[in-house]
């Protein structure tokens, strides 16, 4: 059948739409028309029916009310009208008149309501099938119509498409074959440019872990290793300052109890000069009043016996109580010597300690980074085994879909043009597939790089807070050490003063003997012989320097 005897036109691949397209919208319009007209009738049928059962309800409550008037007319004529008057009579004969005009009104409405509601259903019903069979009619004849120039159109397509696939199945094969070649040699180009990019991002990730972890360790070093020396600077100055100040402590004791021995051999001196010309002036007066002493020698002997026995006894006393304290002055200073040597080697022991726990940090610091590297070196592997699964599993699935083009390239042109389309997709989704692995390795090196990155800045802070901690604790000791010395010294600077004041003490007590056994020799002297009096002048010498040493 050529073009011109078909309603439809007809194109290379099959009927062209817009005029088929067109046909069916008008037979649809045309349905839907006739639904609205039926619908309309329809409703229409639903308001006479409405109508219809209006009129027999009023029909029915005037047949009531016929009724009910009836029944009032008998319940007035059960008595009789004998004895009512004319009015009643009249009353009730136009009650009767009325209610039978309502009555046959009333019927005579409903009957007509009712044809008329019958004849306009009838007519409705009558036009709906009529359009409904016309719509019927043209709808078959539209699709007989429709179904001769599909099978025309079929034909046609069939004949064609058979003649385009005689005379396209070499091209096809010819394109599949191009196809295919291209799509190996785009997965070999993809393979080879993806082990060179992998390969060298890999080598850049190594190389830039290898390098945080490298300038972590380094600097972590490099701190522990400054705070290490400061905290011996530290130690040093706190150990140099605690012996400045331990020397000078010492030193001035020893110059506290050589100036006590140079006052004491003053003592001695003066005492030996005092006695000495205490015994010029005895033999001087001896020589005047040597009478008058003879009367009075044995009881002043005795009294001045006494007064040299209360007086070595006062001397002894001060004597060890001087030694007393010396020796508890010296006891002192030994115990804070002890006191400040064992307050520099718990502070040295606890330095040490900080030290190695500074070394367990740093140690632990470099197994984490270590650990890091190796993680990131596993997971590089583990992203490098996961792109090549998928490389080739994209490679399997291209020549998959390489021989699959190759065998439906034998088929209708269909099957060859759908092979062909199916390998550019696959071709295509492989192209996402890599750029996809490319874009997770990255991801992947990218999260790396930050892992290693923010593992190797919490191992820097970390190494920095305990190089500060160590700092902080070697000087908060040393301040310490420092404020314990000075106290020490303090504690000797009192004890310094206090010796003095003995002393001063010990230098009043002795001047005041020595002029006491004074007098007494010279009130002896009377009674005495000059050599008695010299002998003790001398004794009397003798026990105030032994008094004063």
């Amino acid at each position: 059948m050529t073009q011109e005897s078909t309603a439809f036109p007809l194109a290379f691949r099959g009927y062209e739409r817009e005029p088929v397209d067109s046909a069916i919208a008008k037979l649809t319009n045309r349905i839907e028309e006739s639904d609205r007209q039926l619908n309309d009738a329809r409703t229409r049928i639903a308001t006479l029916d409405q109508r219809i059962l209006h009129a027999e309800g009023e029909v029915a409550q005037a047949k009531m009310k016929a009724a009910e008037a009836a029944a009032k007319v008998a319940e007035v004529d059960q008595p009789s009208y004998a004895g009512l008057g004319s009015r009643v009579e009249v009353l009730l004969r136009s009650a009767e008149e009325q209610s039978a005009t309502l009555v046959s009104s009333a019927t005579a409405q409903s009957e007509a309501l009712l044809r008329s509601a019958r004849q306009e259903a009838d007519r409705l019903a009558e036009e709906s099938q009529a359009k409904a069979e016309q719509v019927v009619r043209e709808a078959e004849r539209t699709r007989d119509h429709l179904i001769a120039a599909a099978n025309e159109a079929a034909e046609a397509k069939a004949k064609a498409a058979q003649q385009a696939a005689d005379d396209m199945r070499q091209s096809a094969e010819r394109e599949a074959a191009r196809i295919r070649s291209t799509a190996e040699t785009q997965t070999a180009q993809w393979h080879s440019e993806v082990e060179a990019e992998l390969m060298k991002r890999k080598a850049a990730a190594e190389s830039e872990a290898t390098a945080l972890v490298t300038n972590a360790r380094q600097e972590a070093e490099q701190i522990v290793a400054a705070a290490n020396e400061e905290a011996t600077v530290i130690r040093e100055n706190a150990a140099d300052q605690a012996k400045t100040h331990r020397e000078a402590a010492e030193a001035e004791v020893a110059e506290l109890l050589a100036a006590g021995q140079k006052e004491a051999d003053a003592v001695r001196m003066h005492a030996a000069g005092a006695a000495q010309s205490e015994r010029e002036n005895a033999q001087a007066a001896a020589s005047e009043q040597l009478a008058a002493a003879r009367a009075n020698a044995d009881s002043l002997r005795a009294e001045a016996q006494a007064a040299i026995d209360q007086a070595n006894k006062r001397a002894g006393e001060i004597r060890e109580q001087a030694a007393g304290e010396l020796s508890a002055a010296q006891e002192t200073a030994k115990t804070l010597r002890e006191e400040t040597q064992a307050t520099l080697d718990a502070a040295r022991k606890e330095a040490e300690e900080t030290l190695a726990q500074a070394r367990e940090h740093l140690k632990d610091a470099q197994k984490q980074a270590e650990e890091m590297h190796a993680a990131a070196r596993r997971q590089r592997h583990e992203a490098d085994i996961a792109a090549a699964a998928e490389r080739e599993q994209a490679a399997a699935a291209i020549a998959d879909d390489a021989q699959a083009a190759k065998e439906r390239t034998q088929a209708l042109l269909e099957s060859a043009t759908a092979t062909a389309n199916e390998a550019e997709q696959r071709a295509a989704a492989a192209l996402k597939h890599f750029e996809e692995v490319e874009a997770k390795s990255a991801t992947l090196r990218e999260e790396s790089a930050r892992e290693a990155q923010s593992r190797a800045d919490a191992i820097i802070a970390e190494a920095q807070a305990d190089a500060e901690r160590i700092r902080s604790e070697a000087a908060a000791r040393a301040a310490a050490e420092l404020t314990s010395v000075q106290r020490e010294v303090d504690a000797l600077r009192d004890e310094r003063d206090s010796i003095a004041g003995h002393l001063n003490d010990l230098r009043t007590l002795l001047g005041g003997g020595a002029l006491a056994d004074a007098a007494a020799r010279a009130t002896a002297a009377g009674s005495a012989s000059p050599a008695a009096i010299e002998a003790d002048a001398d004794d009397s010498a003798g026990d105030d320097a032994e008094n004063a040493e």
